[in-house]
């Protein structure tokens, strides 16, 4: 059994969310425009703080609510919300200037800058994790078609020979005037 992945994974993704969370409220907090984006920054990892708790306890303790297709729903959207809040605000910061180097302006777009980083981190963490998940589903459904035809296989052998079009029957041997055909 190989190594898992996803739980250290997981905790990469926390801590980067919580240091996003912590950048980009020093950014919004020190901008007097009120920018989307730096909201929107703030908005993501509050959002993947409840993703990674449905993807972390579901499978863990509370396997009725556990779906390998909220899985990969819940992985694609956290992973678009990352993508389009760093390249938003990626975007923005070059409208930015500082006048004076104590300016809390000056402090917001050096936040912000450090919010764009840890945002592109933090989508490749959920890239990886994405792959990670769309990997098992693949090699689930390659199981599951895998035990399909054996077991499609296995009724097709329970059936007298003849019972599907494909086969022939051919006579084994005569008893009493009867063809006796061998399964």
């Amino acid at each position: 059994m190989g190594f898992n992945f996803i739980l250290p994974l997981r905790v990469v993704q926390g801590v980067l969310a919580l240091a996003v969370l912590i950048s980009a409220g020093v950014f919004v907090s020190g901008d007097k425009n009120g920018s989307g984006e730096g909201a929107f920054m703030v908005f993501n990892p509050i959002f993947t703080f409840l993703a990674l708790g449905y993807l972390v306890a579901a499978p863990l303790w509370v396997q009725s609510i556990h779906n390998e297709w909220a899985v990969l729903v819940v992985e694609a959207v956290t992973w678009v919300l990352w993508l389009a809040g760093f390249a938003a605000l990626a975007a923005i910061i070059p409208g930015y200037h500082c006048s004076s180097t104590g300016d809390q302006l000056c402090t917001g777009i050096s936040a912000a800058k450090a919010a764009t980083a840890l945002g592109a981190f933090e989508w490749l963490a959920f890239s990886g994790s994405l792959g990670l998940t769309i990997y098992a589903i693949v090699q689930s459904r390659r199981g599951v078609a895998e035990e399909d035809m054996e077991g499609q296989n296995m009724e097709q052998q329970q059936y007298p020979q003849g019972a599907f079009p494909m086969q022939q029957q051919v006579p084994q041997q005569q008893i009493g005037g009867q063809q006796v055909y061998q399964q």
